[in-house]
């Protein structure tokens, strides 16, 4: 099939990151029930791939479906989900978790995003998310990975800031 061949492409990434739905400014969500259908297409041949598994998704019910399929990194744009639910999977399945910084959503992120000071923010946003990964959930400094969110939410100058300040 083509994705089968597609992935064989990969031959020189070590870690996969696997998304259903978009995430593109001005998007709209889909369906729980819609992402893991799509998802679903990949499960059919992901058994064929000897790489590390990230679920790109920000719902829980997704991760989970996910996690309990292989999986084995979270990559989560929403910085935790909801009262951190998708930090309480990392936490539970002893996995990784990417947590991102975006401000607002995506369907509303590229609307006028607006910082006091933009790498002061982001460096709110980890200091307060490491400290409940570590103190609430008990992650390991190695579980825990953290995305400023390079055009999510951002302008085009926030984002070399960014990149000037990594």
């Amino acid at each position: 099939s083509f994705l089968k061949e597609k992935i064989k492409t990969f031959k020189y990434s070590d870690i996969i990151d696997v998304g259903a739905e978009s995430t593109r400014p001005f998007s709209d969500s889909i369906s729980v029930e819609e992402e893991i259908k799509r998802l679903s297409l990949f499960m059919k041949i992901k058994d064929d791939i000897d790489k590390i598994l990230s679920i790109d998704s920000c719902k829980y019910d997704v991760i989970k479906y996910a996690l309990d399929n292989g999986f084995d990194i979270i990559n989560d744009i929403s910085g935790g989900g909801d009262k951190n639910s998708n930090i309480v999977l990392a936490a539970e399945y002893n996995v990784p978790i990417i947590i991102m910084h975006m401000q607002g959503k995506p369907k509303t992120m590229q609307i006028k995003p607006k910082y006091n000071n933009i790498i002061d923010d982001i460096m709110f946003f980890f200091e307060d998310k490491i400290k409940i990964m570590k103190d609430d959930f008990n992650l390991s400094d190695q579980q825990i990975i953290i995305d400023p969110g390079i055009g999510f939410g951002k302008t085009k100058e926030d984002n070399y800031s960014i990149i000037a300040n990594i």
